[in-house]
């Protein structure tokens, strides 16, 4: 019988399987050392991972709630909102997308412009600084929130803080308008909300030639009798009303239409020369009843013409704090004249007037301009004739002798708060050569658009 020693066959053996046996334990060992090494920082990373990813998705709701915020204000703007009103809408959206607002909002700025501060919520309205037309206003949305830090926190035990902000801008673009040129716009009710009365009325049996160009009134028109409008276009923010066997003579005639502003509104030479009309000195009240006589430019505080009276304006710019007043059988003719005045015109009795603007020069095509609230009548039998723009935005006129502005291919435009025709009269919109403002009959169409 054979004895086998098992320590010793243990020992015999163990030369036999050599150093890979014993490497192969040291090596599994090291392994599970590294593993429990690393897997903290593994772990970390993918943490990380995930958060960063989540500041991705967070940047891209804010952007959305920036870009609607940004539209939603523009929008607000265009429908005749102020920049506050407009702003305070913008951020009110902002919030409703879960960018934290304030308890009060806080302005600094104006009707046209100015800044919204709203705790993580910014809206900037600027005009003036479009990236599509340099004039155009934009509004631009900054939103911001903290991010979250959880796993970040751990890599920083000091404390971490992270804030995501983004921004975007809309801009207003203002299209073309169209309706062609006005060559007769009254200003009555713009921007007054109601549009119940009548700018232009025409009555008995006056006839309105509007050669070529368009008639155009803020408020409505009314034709009653027998009478005409013969136009390019007729367009009205209010009703047209047609009575009698009056009509309407015109490719295109629409009531109902967006008002439009006075383009003179901020004319510098007009509103300047009607302001130093009110404060020339020195001037005298110029009274002409009997003589014929030529008069220079300069301040005057009123002129008077009756009886046989005869007067020439040379060329030139006349400054007329109080009223003109024509009558009887007075008579005044003048070319190159721009007349800005404080008051009132009155022309009456059998009197012919005859003026005409300069075509060249700062006042190229201002014939007659006055910001009088009063009644400016034409009720003479004689012949009168304007050439270029006469500006009344501020008060009435009356028609009722025979007036005719420019002529059938020349300049005669009117801007007048109302007007009443019961004798005929005769425009035209073709002042080109005259250097008056080009504008057009119906708004543009403004659009809101992001551009950052």
């Amino acid at each position: 019988m054979v004895h086998i020693n098992k320590m010793s066959l243990r020992r015999d053996i163990s030369p036999l399987l050599g150093q890979p046996f014993r490497r192969g334990l040291g090596e599994r060992a090291t392994v599970a050392i590294l593993v429990g090494i690393t897997a903290p920082v593994l772990a970390m990373s993918i943490a990380l991972g995930i958060e960063v990813s989540g500041w991705t998705v967070m940047k891209q709701r804010l952007q959305r709630a920036a870009d609607s915020a940004a539209i939603a204000a523009a929008e607000s703007y265009m429908t005749g909102a102020s920049a506050q009103t407009a702003a305070t809408y913008g951020a009110y959206l902002a919030e409703l997308n879960k960018v934290t607002g304030a308890p009060t909002r806080t302005w600094v700025g104006n009707s046209t412009a100015g800044t919204l501060s709203d705790n993580n919520i910014s809206v900037v309205v600027a005009s003036g600084s479009g990236f599509i037309n340099p004039a155009d206003t934009t509004f631009s949305v900054t939103v911001q929130s903290p991010a979250p830090t959880m796993f970040v926190g751990f890599a920083f035990p000091n404390g971490i803080t992270k804030t995501i902000s983004t921004t975007a801008t809309a801009e207003i673009a203002a299209g073309t308008g169209t309706g062609g040129q006005p060559c007769l716009l009254t200003l009555q009710d713009y921007n007054s909300g109601t549009t119940v009365g009548y700018g232009i009325s025409v009555s008995g049996a006056a006839v309105l030639n509007a050669n070529g160009c368009t008639v155009r009134s803020d408020d409505g028109i009314s034709l009653s009798g027998s009478t005409q409008i013969k136009a390019a276009a007729v367009y009205a923010s209010g009703a047209i009303a047609i009575s009698g066997t009056s009509s309407i003579q015109a490719a295109n005639y629409a009531a109902s239409e967006p008002q439009i502003a006075d383009p003179y509104a901020s004319s510098s030479t007009v509103q300047n020369g009607i302001t130093s009309a009110g404060t020339c000195s020195g001037g005298t009240a110029y009274n002409q009843t009997q003589i014929s006589q030529t008069i220079s430019p300069g301040c005057y505080k009123s002129i008077y013409i009756a009886g046989v009276g005869n007067v020439t304006m040379s060329p030139g710019v006349y400054y007329v704090t109080g009223n003109i007043t024509v009558t009887s059988s007075g008579r005044l003719s003048g070319s190159g004249v721009t007349i800005f005045s404080n008051g009132t015109l009155t022309i009456s009795g059998a009197s012919p007037v005859t003026l005409t603007a300069p075509t060249t020069g700062t006042t190229a095509g201002i014939v007659y301009a006055s910001n009088n609230t009063g009644t400016t009548s034409f009720t003479a039998s004689g012949a009168i004739a304007f050439t270029g723009l006469l500006y009344y935005p501020k008060g009435a006129v009356t028609v009722s002798g025979a007036s005719t502005n420019g002529t059938a291919n020349g300049c005669g435009e009117m801007i007048v708060k109302n007007i009443a025709f019961s004798g005929s009269a005769s425009l035209s919109g073709n002042c080109s050569s005259y250097g008056l403002l080009s504008y057009s009959a119906l708004p543009s169409s403004s659009t809101a658009a992001l551009v950052q």
